[in-house]
């Protein structure tokens, strides 16, 4: 495919249509770009409007859609999946349950950060992104949970959840 981007003028900004490589998710990005501030992220913003629908493996795989929803994060806020398979006619019958991973009874390294007086409020669960949690990885887990609060800890148990889109 030559090319693999395009822009549509919509409203009070554009739409930017293109073939996403990245191998962890493959498929079409579509994504909203306001003329608001010369198209760039406000101050605080990570992310725009999205939706990418990611290619299936297999004529046998559900098909999935991933949306990004909430401007302060990162990581996609909703997942979509259809129950008939790509195959079949591409209906929603109805929306699937997402497991999500959270960190709980954090043990905080604060003893380096605190000489005593001040009182540092950090949390002890954490919800981890669906980005982190795809990896499978408690080391990825690990870096997450420093990089998000910037503090170290000396361990962790991980819980499964259910929540419904």
């Amino acid at each position: 495919m030559e090319n693999k981007r395009m822009f549509f003028e919509a409203g009070n900004g554009k739409f930017d249509i293109s073939v996403c490589d990245d191998p962890d998710y493959p498929g079409i990005d579509v994504e909203y770009i306001s003329n608001e501030n010369n198209g760039k992220l406000k101050e605080g913003q990570l992310s725009r409007p999205r939706v990418l629908f990611e290619t299936p493996n297999s004529y046998s795989d559900n098909l999935r859609v991933l949306v990004w929803a909430d401007q302060n994060s990162e990581d996609y806020s909703e997942e979509i999946i259809f129950n008939t398979k790509v195959s079949t006619a591409p209906e929603i019958i109805g929306v699937k349950v997402t497991k999500r991973l959270v960190a709980t009874n954090i043990k905080w390294d604060v003893e380096e950060e605190n000489d005593g007086n001040e009182t540092i409020d950090l949390p002890n669960s954490i919800l981890i992104p669906l980005r982190v949690s795809r990896l499978n990885d408690d080391e990825a887990i690990s870096d997450y949970l420093s990089e998000f609060t910037g503090f170290c800890h000396k361990g962790f148990e991980l819980i499964t959840i259910e929540e419904e889109i």
